[in-house]
């Protein structure tokens, strides 16, 4: 595993695998990437009365680009442009927290790294997230509803739930679950 200062024994066990990549890249002329698979999230959304709801949603259509310098045509990317303006948090609930109905402070990606973690809406849905699920929130205190929305939400278990949280700039909506479904 690598650690703080012993980047060079990790680009030597790295630069091997790089280099017998780089080489099967280019014997092989006929190689076409895989092809996207929607990138599933769930959106706790807002109705224009102010009370939340979960939709399963997915990206459905990114337009492919290359990710590599050397543009090697396996390591294809989608690139996503949602929101501008990231910040990245991580946040570990201990087991037992439950926290009472409350909006986001911030529209954010959630996604749970270890543990497990529900949310509960306001029409009374509850949804949990297990390791690597995702959710999308917007219902922050600058919704347009007509009340401020919230939610509800908790650990699950007897372990703590890590998760990862990105924050960026999005224009808060109502009534328009995955607003995300299509990027071209």
């Amino acid at each position: 595993m690598w650690q703080a200062g012993n980047s060079i024994a990790w680009q030597k066990s790295v630069s091997p695998m790089r280099s017998a990549t780089t080489a099967s890249a280019s014997n092989s002329d006929d190689y076409t990437p895989p092809p996207y698979q929607p990138w599933k999230y769930t959106h706790l959304w807002v109705s224009a009365d102010g009370e939340t709801h979960i939709a399963e949603c997915a990206i459905e259509h990114v337009k492919q680009a290359g990710f590599t310098g050397d543009n090697d045509p396996r390591a294809a990317s989608y690139p996503a442009p949602l929101l501008d303006g990231t910040k990245v948090i991580v946040n570990q609930m201990p087991a037992g927290n439950v926290q009472q109905l409350h909006p986001c402070p911030h529209s954010q990606f959630v996604t749970v790294l270890s543990g497990s973690w529900y949310v509960e809406t306001t029409d009374g849905t509850r949804r949990e997230f297990k390791v690597g699920e995702v959710m999308f929130q917007d219902n922050t205190e600058d919704s347009p509803a007509a009340k401020t929305p919230q939610h509800a939400s908790g650990v699950v278990g007897e372990e703590p739930c890590i998760v990862l949280i990105s924050q960026a700039e999005f224009k808060e909506t109502v009534d328009k679950p995955g607003p995300f479904k299509r990027i071209e």
